[in-house]
């Protein structure tokens, strides 16, 4: 309060009462928003101004209530498109590991039918063969005779018998034989040394050999002839040997076979003049 007057009358005036704060604050927050371009939301009539801040969380509430509403279909449909895409993805996944099985079995497949037509063409088949014709020097007959049949004889007989053979070889490759040897034999004794002439047996055809043997009848051999054959007159003897062949298909493969054969000889056809049939029949080896 102010005091005018002297001491002796005094006279006391109210000082002027200064404005609530309340409405000082209200004012301040009402025209603030204002100067800013903020509308500031309000309650209802009467009420006071609604807080800045909780004005602000009261509106991101609501947008995650609207957002929070909205979802379940979204959800639904963002679900179903994942579900899809992952469908989707796994049945590409197992489309592609079918079709590597598949590939790796028909590779399978194809091998191992490659492998058993390989086998069934490469593999060796035996070859035949047959004596077409026998040459002996029609002088050399008679010595022939002797060695066989006269246990008497105290000669060496020599002489030479040339042969065409007739092969014919069941592969499915040609080859190209070289120059083979071989050794006759009767009873472990050696009898006489053949050798077969280069030649070229096509596949799956025939071919024919010419052979020259060198044969020497001791007389220790002949004995045991004589013993052999004057029963029957037939008689078997042992041809082992080797023959180097070439296939040219196989880029050229060398190798040799080893033959052994049981030959069986009619000796009468001797005595009759007809050599040609003097072999019988014949059973061969060839590794």
């Amino acid at each position: 309060p102010t005091i005018f007057g002297s001491s002796s009358s005094l006279s006391v005036w109210p000082a002027p009462t200064p404005p609530p704060l309340s409405f000082v604050s209200h004012l301040v927050m009402a025209l603030t928003p204002k100067m800013v371009g903020i509308e500031v939301p309000r309650g209802a009539a009467g009420d006071e101004p609604l807080d800045l801040e909780n004005a602000t969380m009261l509106e991101t509430a609501e947008g995650e209530a609207e957002t929070e509403r909205a979802t379940p279909e979204e959800s639904v449909s963002q679900s179903t498109s994942e579900d899809t895409t992952t469908d989707d993805g796994d049945a590409l996944l197992k489309s592609t590991r079918r079709r590597k099985f598949a590939c790796l079995g028909s590779c399978c497949f194809l091998t191992l039918a490659g492998v058993a037509i390989a086998l069934a063409l490469l593999w060796p088949r035996d070859p035949t063969w047959d004596v077409k014709e026998l040459q002996i020097h029609p002088e050399d007959t008679e010595l022939i005779m002797n060695a066989f049949l006269d246990p008497s004889n105290n000669k060496t007989v020599e002489f030479i018998a040339n042969a065409t053979v007739a092969f014919y070889n069941p592969n499915f490759l040609g080859a190209n034989v070289g120059e083979g040897h071989f050794d006759v034999t009767f009873r472990g004794q050696l009898l006489a040394q053949a050798k077969l002439f280069p030649m070229h047996v096509p596949m799956r055809g025939g071919a024919l050999a010419d052979t020259r043997t060198q044969v020497a009848i001791s007389p220790e051999l002949s004995k045991v002839l004589f013993e052999a054959v004057i029963t029957s007159l037939k008689m078997t003897v042992d041809i082992t040997g080797t023959l180097p062949a070439t296939v040219p298909a196989l880029f050229g493969l060398n190798w040799k076979v080893n033959l052994k054969c049981a030959v069986h000889l009619n000796v009468t056809a001797i005595i009759e003049t007809d050599p040609n049939n003097m072999v019988t029949g014949h059973e061969c080896t060839y590794r």
